[in-house]
């Protein structure tokens, strides 16, 4: 996997957790409520957000 897509799916992560937070406060929800169903929606439509190709070595099992 090439850097700059490495680079992408970790700021899309950071954007979009962050921002979820943001609104979670705004709405006065508890922390959870908001970040998770976005993390699930950004994984399942975007290629970006998935561990195994952001960091192989790490999440793969022994």
């Amino acid at each position: 996997m090439r850097t700059n897509r490495i680079l992408i799916g970790a700021v899309l992560i950071l954007v979009l957790a962050v921002g979820s937070q943001i609104l979670a406060s705004r709405l006065h929800s508890p922390a959870l409520i908001v970040p998770l169903p976005v993390g699930f929606t950004a994984g399942a439509l975007t290629s970006d957000v998935n561990p195994q190709r952001l960091a192989p070595s790490i999440t793969a099992a022994p």
